[in-house]
């Protein structure tokens, strides 16, 4: 680009990156990793575009070291900024956490980068075929483990991090939406991007989220309780899927949901199973077949969690049960005013080609 007298960083630049990369692997348009990356290159190239006349007036040719220092800390202080918000963005949706200090710690760890680590790693590069290579790598490890103590020192800080409830994937798209409008139109309009990026923000709340976890195996169940936290019927089965739930909710731990009752939302557990009681719905979790009969015709749902798959067959009640879990996956109740509604993993990731072959569709009886 220089050669040829283009501009050697630019949003067309970015753009050609980006799809080079997905014509390789275009499966990592949905990864973190690559919205993370472009989403910051993107927001920082903008930026620059935006406010290189600026800094360009308060960085005459001609300017003593000091104000040349102060001007590398302010875009140093204002990459950081830039870069965490685009980040964040996609971090909140991915993983439910938002990092509050990351500007404290690239005020530090960026200089050793780009003045210590970096420069060690290209003569490393430069030295290799004399076989001296070992002298810059070891200079390199040690601005490495400076970073990175740098990074865990931060991070131990009180209120470094805060687990949200993941960001739904309507509101995402939608504040993606703002950024690029923000980032990609060059006339005053483009502000109308944080107007779309607020809407996003604004709608999240509102977005359902389920009252009820159930696993593929049945030996885990997850509730909704009045505070809106996730109660656990175990915090030691299924840690894979007990993380997983945690982080979409923002949670920091798993709760056990006995001794959590409340007035409007409780579980009663006795030796044969559960009832879970929710603003007038009922759930039962039958462990034992003796209490079929009596759940059965009291509860809106049944989940049987015993290997015995029964079925309420003499009442309406929906049931799931093993041979619902094993080949639909695991599921997601909703208690809604006309009756509790059923997803399954199925539902939402449809038959694929590499999904296993006992991966066929199957409704709960009596399904509403």
């Amino acid at each position: 680009a220089i050669f040829f007298g283009r501009e050697a960083i630019s949003l067309r630049m970015v753009a050609l990156a980006a799809m080079a990369v997905l014509l390789v692997q275009p499966e990592s348009l949905l990864s973190a990793s690559f919205q993370m990356s472009f989403a910051a290159v993107t927001a920082l190239v903008a930026f620059y575009e935006w406010a290189r006349p600026h800094f360009r007036h308060i960085s005459p040719p001609r300017v003593n070291l000091r104000r040349k220092i102060l001007l590398y800390f302010v875009t140093l202080v204002a990459t950081t900024v830039v870069a965490g918000l685009a980040t964040g963005l996609v971090a909140y949706h991915h993983f439910g956490r938002i990092a509050h200090y990351g500007l404290f710690a690239n005020i530090l760890a960026v200089p050793i980068t780009a003045l210590w680590i970096m420069p060690m790693a290209v003569l490393s590069v430069v030295l290799m075929p004399f076989g001296l290579e070992i002298l810059p790598l070891a200079a390199m490890s040690h601005g490495i483990s400076i970073v990175t103590g740098i990074a865990t020192e931060v991070a131990s800080w009180p209120g470094a991090v805060t687990h949200h409830p993941q960001f739904p994937i309507g509101s995402f798209c939608l504040a993606i939406s703002g950024g690029l409008f923000l980032c990609l139109i060059r006339s005053r309009a483009r502000f109308f991007g944080v107007i779309i990026m607020g809407a996003a923000f604004a709608t999240a709340p509102f977005v359902q989220r389920p009252d009820i976890l159930i696993d593929q195996k049945g030996h885990l169940v997850a509730v909704r309780l009045a505070d809106g936290m996730l109660g656990f019927s175990s915090t030691t089965r299924n840690r894979f899927a007990t993380e997983k739930w945690l982080q979409n909710e923002g949670q920091s731990h798993a709760i056990p949901w006995i001794g959590s009752d409340t007035s409007d939302r409780d579980v009663n557990c006795d030796a044969v199973g559960c009832i879970y009681r929710n603003d007038g719905h009922r759930v039962a979790f039958i462990d034992h077949p003796a209490a079929a009969m009596e759940d059965c015709g009291y509860a809106q749902l049944v989940v049987f969690t015993n290997r015995r798959s029964q079925r309420c067959s003499l009442t309406e009640s929906p049931t799931i049960n093993l041979k619902d879990l094993r080949p639909n996956g695991a599921y997601a109740v909703y208690l809604q005013r006309d009756g509790p509604r059923l997803v399954a993993t199925n539902d939402v990731r449809g038959s694929r080609p590499w999904t296993w072959p006992q991966y066929r569709r199957r409704s709960p009886t009596n399904r509403p």
